[in-house]
């Protein structure tokens, strides 16, 4: 007795290969997405914090009205995933542990609500790079670098200048009596360079972040420090 045997194409069989392949990439892609986690740093400053009386002899300044332009990060910090960095020159990109919004809109944030927090009574808003005619102060800032380690230390490097713009008013008023046989300041603007580290609490990627938010904290208050600096001229 014969048994015939049932031949399945080649093309058909390769197509059904195809077919099990995609399957199998879209449910690994599924799984991906599920399993990734999102993070944002967050405001540090007491709420209720007042800056100390400080009796220097010199009359109090009244509320400013300073303007801070969006941070501008470093490219390797412009991407969604967490970024880390290893021993020597290596970074890494945590491909499930990632930024719920781009991280240039959250810092600013941060630091703008901190900085407001800190300089009670002012007027403390966030302006396009290309805006802030209308304020007496503006802040540029750029983030160099804001990175770490699990478990480790976090690490911000970051340059900012603030312009007075009453002083620059001033000085572009001043001129026209300064080519009259006067005298004219020229309006210069105060720049800082600033490197801080923050111990992580724990292991984990909500640690790091917390750290972050940490070192943001101190980045406002260096601002907000340079602000009465540079109000006080």
């Amino acid at each position: 007795m014969s048994h015939e045997t049932t031949r399945v194409p080649r093309a058909l069989r390769t197509g059904a290969a195809c077919l099990l392949v995609l399957c199998a990439l879209a449910l690994a892609g599924c799984g991906a997405s599920a399993h990734s986690r999102f993070y944002m740093p967050v405001a540090t400053t007491n709420p209720d914090y007042r800056p100390a009386p400080q009796d220097t002899g010199k009359p109090m300044l009244a509320p400013l009205r300073a303007s801070i332009a969006p941070l501008r990060l470093a490219e390797y910090l412009n991407r969604p995933q967490i970024v880390t960095r290893g021993s020597g020159v290596q970074v890494h990109m945590a491909e499930f542990e990632r930024w719920a919004e781009p991280l240039e809109d959250s810092a600013t944030r941060v630091v703008t609500e901190n900085v407001a927090r800190l300089l009670a009574g002012s007027d403390v808003n966030i302006v396009p790079w290309s805006a802030g005619a209308d304020a007496d102060l503006v802040v540029k800032g750029e983030i160099q670098r804001l990175d770490g380690e699990p478990g480790g230390e976090a690490v911000l490097e970051a340059r900012f200048v603030i312009r007075d713009h009453r002083a620059q008013a001033a000085a572009t008023g001043a001129a026209g009596a300064a080519r009259s046989g006067g005298s004219g300041a020229e309006a210069k603007p105060l720049t800082r360079s600033v490197s801080y580290r923050e111990h992580t609490d724990t292991g984990g990627y909500e640690a790091l972040v917390m750290a972050e938010s940490r070192l943001l904290d101190r980045l406002s208050k260096d601002i907000a420090a340079a602000l009465r600096e540079q109000a006080g001229r």
